[in-house]
């Protein structure tokens, strides 16, 4: 439900009484959970069915997204034009969501893949593999003998011509692939017209592939990105950092305090991140999704809403509900709520 309609038909008196109700205090949050910001065009965002999600993985399609949660199941939302909906039943350790497609890495090693499979993009090899990631139209995976990579797919800008390993991490972008070596340094092939397989001499501790570009955290924790810059994607703020993602003209990463900071694509207030502290992250085709603890997320169901305005209210004065860490619950803190609540 939009949030403004909630507002409207969810009298105020009915939130005090369920914040009364709770006794645990706002800063006693529950376990980190999912959120998520920017378009919901096909449902991707976790909404109605990700409410409290508690997610060990997660993957950012073009227009859905794929979970791994607690138990190892998967778990998917949004787009299903393709079925990616029907996730496989099993225990897992890895899953990757592409244009409209997703691989997943079973606990013993072996792959799975459903979806969009014009290109043979789900045609997932036999073997044991430590790493997967899926692109436009092709996945790839990293072996669990030699290191080496293995891509299928669509091929028609090389980006299934791997390079030799051996390899510890790759990420695969709308039509290139990009492998980390084990000393560190980058290895790109497929297409190339903005520069976004020229990686820098640099060691990475993690890369990951957007649509034109690549986005890279390197061992000293600061980020460089290389390739399509049409959307200021590629103009990194300063770090540190600790994670980071890249969306199909935009890029996210988590500062080293857990803080989301997006940049590039404004499209659907994706550079507007929620104030919170995250330990995981994905980019989309145009949304984000984290996992952590929002801070204005009170009762910890991944979503601001009147709960927490009730909660909030119910901490005035105190250091109970204090978001923008100025000593007390206030007015200023009651504007970032609303923020939050109404543009995510």
């Amino acid at each position: 439900m939009n949030p403004m309609n909630r507002l409207l038909h969810a009298p105020i008196f009915g939130w005090l009484s369920l914040a009364c109700a709770l006794v645990a205090a706002p800063e006693a949050r529950a376990q980190e959970v999912m959120a998520s910001w920017g378009l919901n065009s096909s449902g991707q965002l976790p909404g109605a069915m990700g409410n409290g999600i508690q997610a060990a993985a997660l993957s950012a399609g073009t227009s859905h997204t794929a979970v791994i949660l607690l138990d190892g199941s998967i778990r998917v939302w949004g787009s299903n034009e393709f079925g990616n909906l029907a996730a496989p039943k099993g225990s897992f350790a890895a899953v990757a969501a592409g244009n409209d497609h997703t691989i997943a890495l079973r606990v013993d090693g072996s792959l799975v893949g459903w979806g969009k499979n014009t290109s043979g993009q789900c045609n997932v090899p036999s073997g044991s593999f430590i790493a997967i990631a899926a692109g436009g139209m092709h996945s790839a995976a990293i072996k669990t003998s030699d290191g080496n990579a293995m891509c299928w797919g669509s091929n028609g800008s090389g980006q299934c011509n791997a390079l030799a390993g051996p390899f510890t991490a790759i990420t695969a972008g709308g039509w290139h692939t990009v492998a980390t070596r084990t000393n560190g340094t980058a290895a790109c092939w497929g297409w190339n017209a903005y520069g976004q397989c020229s990686a820098p001499n640099a060691t990475f501790t993690e890369i990951d592939a957007g649509s034109q570009h690549t986005v890279g955290l390197k061992s000293n924790a600061t980020l460089v990105c290389w390739g399509s810059n049409f959307q200021g994607q590629c103009s990194a703020p300063a770090g540190p950092y600790i994670r980071v993602a890249a969306g199909e003209q935009f890029s996210v990463a988590l500062r080293s305090d857990g803080r989301a900071v997006a940049w590039g694509l404004t499209t659907g207030g994706l550079t507007f991140s929620p104030r919170g502290t995250f330990s995981q992250l994905t980019a989309g085709g145009a949304f984000i999704a984290v996992v952590g603890r929002m801070d204005a997320d009170f009762d910890g169901d991944g979503m601001v809403t009147g709960i927490d305005l009730a909660l909030l209210l119910s901490a005035w004065g105190t250091l109970g509900a204090d978001i923008n860490r100025d000593g007390t619950t206030n007015g200023g803190d009651l504007a970032l709520l609303l923020a939050d609540w109404i543009f995510h």
